[in-house]
Protein backbone atom coordinates (compact mmCIF):
# COMPACT_ATOMS: atom_id res chain seq x y z
CA UNK A 1 0.00 0.00 0.00
CA UNK A 2 1.19 3.30 -0.44
CA UNK A 3 -0.13 6.77 1.10
CA UNK A 4 1.17 10.33 0.88
CA UNK A 5 1.50 13.11 3.05
CA UNK A 6 -0.96 15.25 1.36
CA UNK A 7 -3.52 12.24 0.83
CA UNK A 8 -5.46 10.66 3.77
CA UNK A 9 -6.44 7.29 2.03
CA UNK A 10 -4.21 5.07 0.05
CA UNK A 11 -3.34 5.86 -3.30
CA UNK A 12 -2.24 2.78 -4.41
CA UNK A 13 -2.36 -1.23 -3.28
CA UNK A 14 -0.09 -1.72 -6.66
CA UNK A 15 3.93 -1.86 -6.60
CA UNK A 16 4.15 1.14 -8.25
CA UNK A 17 2.50 4.68 -8.05
CA UNK A 18 2.11 6.51 -11.19
CA UNK A 19 1.72 10.10 -11.14
CA UNK A 20 0.49 11.62 -15.15
CA UNK A 21 1.05 15.34 -14.63
CA UNK A 22 2.89 16.32 -11.31
CA UNK A 23 1.79 19.28 -10.08
CA UNK A 24 2.78 21.08 -6.10
CA UNK A 25 0.27 18.58 -5.05
CA UNK A 26 1.67 15.85 -5.92
CA UNK A 27 4.90 16.92 -3.88
CA UNK A 28 5.70 15.58 -0.22
CA UNK A 29 6.12 11.78 1.39
CA UNK A 30 5.79 9.17 -0.14
CA UNK A 31 5.18 5.76 2.30
CA UNK A 32 4.93 2.19 1.63
CA UNK A 33 4.00 -0.46 3.85
CA UNK A 34 4.79 -3.52 1.99
CA UNK A 35 3.29 -7.26 4.23
CA UNK A 36 2.99 -10.99 3.40
CA UNK A 37 1.25 -13.33 5.87
CA UNK A 38 4.78 -15.77 5.99
CA UNK A 39 6.86 -12.18 6.29
CA UNK A 40 6.92 -9.54 8.64
CA UNK A 41 5.88 -5.82 7.26
CA UNK A 42 8.24 -3.43 6.02
CA UNK A 43 7.76 0.48 5.84
CA UNK A 44 9.93 2.32 3.78
CA UNK A 45 9.40 5.69 2.30
CA UNK A 46 10.63 8.78 0.06
CA UNK A 47 10.27 12.23 -0.42
CA UNK A 48 9.25 13.71 -4.08
CA UNK A 49 10.02 17.55 -5.04
CA UNK A 50 7.99 19.30 -7.46
CA UNK A 51 9.30 22.38 -8.89
CA UNK A 52 7.60 25.09 -11.13
CA UNK A 53 8.82 24.45 -14.87
CA UNK A 54 11.30 27.09 -15.68
CA UNK A 55 10.61 30.16 -18.36
CA UNK A 56 12.66 32.92 -19.34
CA UNK A 57 10.32 36.27 -19.27
CA UNK A 58 10.05 37.42 -22.75
CA UNK A 59 11.20 41.01 -22.95
CA UNK A 60 14.23 42.74 -20.69
CA UNK A 61 12.94 45.25 -18.86
CA UNK A 62 15.37 47.94 -16.67
CA UNK A 63 15.48 46.58 -13.10
CA UNK A 64 13.52 48.19 -10.01
CA UNK A 65 11.41 50.14 -12.78
CA UNK A 66 8.03 50.14 -14.51
CA UNK A 67 7.21 51.57 -17.84
CA UNK A 68 3.32 52.32 -17.95
CA UNK A 69 1.93 53.20 -21.93
CA UNK A 70 -0.38 55.94 -20.50
CA UNK A 71 0.61 56.57 -16.83
CA UNK A 72 3.56 57.80 -15.11
CA UNK A 73 6.50 55.58 -15.27
CA UNK A 74 8.24 54.79 -11.99
CA UNK A 75 11.91 55.07 -12.67
CA UNK A 76 13.45 54.78 -10.19
CA UNK A 77 11.38 52.21 -8.00
CA UNK A 78 11.99 51.80 -4.45
CA UNK A 79 11.22 48.18 -3.93
CA UNK A 80 9.99 46.54 -0.77
CA UNK A 81 9.03 42.67 -0.19
CA UNK A 82 6.80 42.27 2.92
CA UNK A 83 3.82 40.75 4.58
CA UNK A 84 1.04 42.55 4.13
CA UNK A 85 -0.92 41.94 7.17
CA UNK A 86 -4.18 43.62 5.81
CA UNK A 87 -4.28 40.81 2.43
CA UNK A 88 -2.58 38.01 4.90
CA UNK A 89 0.14 37.91 1.59
CA UNK A 90 3.49 38.14 0.74
CA UNK A 91 3.33 41.40 -1.36
CA UNK A 92 6.82 43.13 -3.76
CA UNK A 93 5.79 46.23 -4.14
CA UNK A 94 7.30 49.21 -6.26
CA UNK A 95 6.69 53.33 -5.24
CA UNK A 96 8.01 56.11 -7.15
CA UNK A 97 7.91 59.98 -6.04
CA UNK A 98 5.15 61.36 -4.48
CA UNK A 99 2.32 61.89 -7.23
CA UNK A 100 3.33 58.77 -8.56
CA UNK A 101 1.55 55.17 -9.35
CA UNK A 102 2.48 52.38 -7.17
CA UNK A 103 3.04 49.05 -8.50
CA UNK A 104 1.78 45.85 -6.26
CA UNK A 105 2.33 41.97 -6.91
CA UNK A 106 0.56 39.79 -4.16
CA UNK A 107 2.00 36.13 -4.55
CA UNK A 108 -0.61 32.97 -3.53
CA UNK A 109 -0.64 32.28 -0.03
CA UNK A 110 1.33 29.00 -0.66
CA UNK A 111 4.18 31.01 -0.42
CA UNK A 112 3.78 33.00 2.72
CA UNK A 113 6.33 30.83 5.05
CA UNK A 114 8.27 29.45 1.85
CA UNK A 115 10.68 31.09 -1.14
CA UNK A 116 8.42 31.40 -4.12
CA UNK A 117 10.27 29.31 -7.02
CA UNK A 118 11.31 30.37 -10.42
CA UNK A 119 9.34 29.95 -13.30
CA UNK A 120 6.04 31.16 -15.05
CA UNK A 121 3.35 33.03 -12.64
CA UNK A 122 -0.44 33.97 -13.95
CA UNK A 123 -1.73 36.67 -12.97
CA UNK A 124 -5.55 36.17 -11.26
CA UNK A 125 -8.08 37.90 -9.03
CA UNK A 126 -7.05 38.29 -5.27
CA UNK A 127 -9.45 35.52 -4.15
CA UNK A 128 -7.90 33.12 -6.11
CA UNK A 129 -4.34 33.63 -5.01
CA UNK A 130 -5.28 31.37 -1.65
CA UNK A 131 -6.57 28.69 -4.08
CA UNK A 132 -4.56 26.47 -5.50
CA UNK A 133 -2.26 26.29 -8.05
CA UNK A 134 0.50 27.71 -6.45
CA UNK A 135 1.73 29.80 -8.82
CA UNK A 136 -0.57 32.42 -9.11
CA UNK A 137 0.08 36.55 -8.31
CA UNK A 138 -2.27 39.29 -8.33
CA UNK A 139 -1.06 42.85 -9.87
CA UNK A 140 -2.76 46.28 -8.97
CA UNK A 141 -1.73 50.14 -9.17
CA UNK A 142 -3.17 53.55 -7.84
CA UNK A 143 -2.61 56.43 -9.87
CA UNK A 144 -4.42 59.75 -9.23
CA UNK A 145 -7.30 58.14 -7.38
CA UNK A 146 -7.65 55.29 -10.15
CA UNK A 147 -7.28 52.08 -8.99
CA UNK A 148 -6.24 49.83 -11.44
CA UNK A 149 -5.81 45.67 -11.79
CA UNK A 150 -4.69 43.11 -13.97
CA UNK A 151 -7.09 40.57 -15.36
CA UNK A 152 -4.48 38.25 -17.09
CA UNK A 153 -1.19 37.60 -18.43
CA UNK A 154 2.46 35.98 -16.97
CA UNK A 155 4.55 37.07 -14.49
CA UNK A 156 8.20 35.78 -14.24
CA UNK A 157 10.21 34.82 -11.06
CA UNK A 158 13.76 33.84 -10.75
CA UNK A 159 16.41 35.19 -8.07
CA UNK A 160 19.60 37.13 -8.74
CA UNK A 161 22.12 37.16 -6.38
CA UNK A 162 19.63 35.39 -4.00
CA UNK A 163 17.41 37.60 -4.36
CA UNK A 164 13.75 37.34 -5.74
CA UNK A 165 13.11 39.15 -9.17
CA UNK A 166 10.05 39.26 -11.21
CA UNK A 167 9.54 40.64 -14.74
CA UNK A 168 6.09 41.47 -16.20
CA UNK A 169 5.83 42.68 -19.98
CA UNK A 170 3.11 44.28 -21.48
CA UNK A 171 0.76 43.53 -18.99
CA UNK A 172 -2.82 44.67 -19.26
CA UNK A 173 -4.56 46.71 -16.79
CA UNK A 174 -8.05 48.41 -16.49
CA UNK A 175 -8.74 50.81 -13.38
CA UNK A 176 -11.83 53.27 -12.96
CA UNK A 177 -12.65 56.20 -10.72
CA UNK A 178 -15.99 55.90 -11.12
CA UNK A 179 -16.35 56.90 -14.11
CA UNK A 180 -15.17 55.72 -17.55
CA UNK A 181 -12.96 52.78 -17.52
CA UNK A 182 -8.72 53.86 -17.77
CA UNK A 183 -6.65 51.09 -19.49
CA UNK A 184 -2.66 51.00 -19.92
CA UNK A 185 -0.33 48.48 -19.93
CA UNK A 186 3.16 47.85 -17.91
CA UNK A 187 6.39 46.23 -17.87
CA UNK A 188 9.51 46.13 -15.77
CA UNK A 189 11.40 44.23 -13.21
CA UNK A 190 11.49 44.39 -9.99
CA UNK A 191 14.36 42.97 -7.37
CA UNK A 192 13.86 43.09 -3.45
CA UNK A 193 16.16 44.74 -1.36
Amino acid sequence: NWTQTNHPNAISSSPEVYINAADKGDEGWYYMQVSHPDCSTRIDSVYITVKNKAAIAPCSPANNAVSFSSIPDIAPATVSWSFDPSWNRRLLEARGAIGYPDFKIYFNTFWDTREPEDGEYSIVNMSATGEYPPYTVYISSLYSGIFFQAGSGKVYVSHVNNKLRVTFCNIPLTGSSGGPAFNTTASGALTAP
